[in-house]
């Protein structure tokens, strides 16, 4: 039975990127169910999928996991690796890595895929497709998920990744657009969107200001008498 092999991970800041190969093909598969580890608590996080299978659609972008809509090639970015997939949250820095499983559909002697507590049944339409494990996973190699390493920090700023996310972190209505919130220096989301990249600007420019030699103040003495006054 072929497997999943050369499984790798990367991440900077804020986003992990994985990459695999399988050492064959794996028939009847549908894609590849992930799984983030986090190696300081221990907790497990399918990763989300908003993309549905060419027999279903997803009209109003709610999401679901890859144990639903597995990814269906060999590469994926991890978007939500310290932001909330649906809230303005920012995980604080933490190690971690990915699993990686081949799931397909039903043959003798593949175990079901487990009921997900992050799949949403119901929530997008057509008839679900269940899956089912049709290959050896692998594992990733730990990463450490920070802006800090020893004495170089290095940050990303992340712009509006997507409209139909923003939408529900606002708790838009369907059909309407965000509001202009967004606009306002005061709106949580411009502070979530910058990450890391704002303290560091701050923190750049508090140095900078430090390092600069300070200039002696000049006092004029003297005055001018042809000088035109103003009302």
């Amino acid at each position: 039975m072929a497997k999943v092999v050369g499984a790798k991970a990367w991440c900077n800041n804020e986003v992990g990127y994985l990459v695999w190969k399988t050492d064959g093909k794996i028939d009847d598969c549908l894609g590849f169910m992930l799984t983030r580890i986090n190696l300081d608590t221990g907790e497990r996080w399918l990763l989300p999928a908003w993309v549905a299978f060419d027999t279903q659609s997803n009209p109003d972008w709610e999401e679901q996991d890859t144990s639903v809509w597995p990814i269906q090639k060999f590469s994926w970015r991890d978007l939500t690796l310290r932001r909330s997939r649906n809230t303005l949250e920012f995980r604080a820095p933490f190690r971690a890595k990915y699993e990686i499983v081949p799931v397909g559909l039903r043959a003798p002697g593949r175990k079901p895929v487990p009921p997900s507590p992050t799949a949403q049944p119901g929530k997008y339409k057509g008839t679900p497709i269940p899956l089912f494990v049709c290959g050896e996973g692998a594992e990733t190699n730990e990463i450490a998920v920070t802006e800090k390493f020893g004495d170089v920090s290095a940050s990303f700023n992340n712009g509006i990744l997507s409209t139909q996310n923003l939408r529900k972190q606002l708790h838009t209505e369907i059909g309407r657009a965000p509001t202009n919130r967004i606009s306002t220096s005061t709106f949580n989301s411009r502070a979530t969107r910058s990450g890391h990249f704002s303290p560091a600007m701050c923190c750049r420019r508090s140095r900078r200001s430090s390092s600069e030699p300070k200039r002696n103040k000049v006092r004029s003495t003297s005055r001018s008498t042809s000088s035109p006054t103003r009302n």
